[in-house]
């Protein structure tokens, strides 16, 4: 209280800008020592609605970028063991096999025209997901392979994480806790053997 005091005797030396910015939020940081959410304060009227802590948001936004990245990674990573596993056990086009299996013929020749594997193998798990939650192909299906099962449900994760999970820079908290709480497309039916 004692620089807003200063501030008032010194009120002639005040420049207009400034200081007068300066005494604003030495009367805001005053009322929020003393638990007071009056803006109004010894007669001065303080703007605190444009008011943010903006370094503890951003540190909260860079941290929370960074949570989201490395679960992505750790997504992407468990993706390629399995991968790694299923190629050994059914061979390199095991994607292609299940595709031929459950997809209609013209979404898998779709498939089978992407050139990058990875990207095919994602095309054909998003089209299989996408079947599912459509009714085109039956859950029973899906349910019948167990690696099968596994595979689409980490790929849906990825898929999940990537659409929730990078829009965390601009969703306010309460929507990205929302967004980050509802299941993914498959959790139904792929939960349940």
């Amino acid at each position: 209280m004692t620089r807003l005091c200063d501030c008032f005797n010194d009120a002639g030396t005040l420049s207009p800008e400034s200081d007068l910015a300066e005494l604003r939020q030495h009367y805001y940081i005053h009322a929020q020592m003393n638990g007071s959410d009056d803006a109004s304060i010894g007669g001065i009227q303080v703007n605190t609605a444009g008011r943010d802590n903006t370094h503890g948001s951003q540190e909260k936004k860079r941290k929370r970028a960074l949570v989201d990245q490395t679960t992505l990674d750790m997504l992407q990573d468990r993706l390629r063991r399995l991968e790694d596993n299923l190629e050994r056990k059914y061979g390199e086009n095991f994607a292609e096999i299940w595709a031929a299996e459950l997809l209609d013929e013209e979404t898998y020749r779709r498939a089978i025209a992407i050139k990058d594997q990875d990207k095919r193998r994602e095309y054909i798990a998003d089209e299989i997901v996408d079947g599912v939650a459509s009714g085109e192909i039956s859950a029973d299906d899906v349910k019948s392979n167990p690696d099968r099962q596994e595979w689409l449900q980490q790929r849906d994760s990825i898929r999940n994480a990537l659409a929730e999970h990078s829009p965390s820079s601009i969703l306010p908290d309460e929507k990205l806790d929302t967004a980050m709480s509802e299941s993914s497309v498959l959790a139904d039916f792929l939960s349940n053997p």
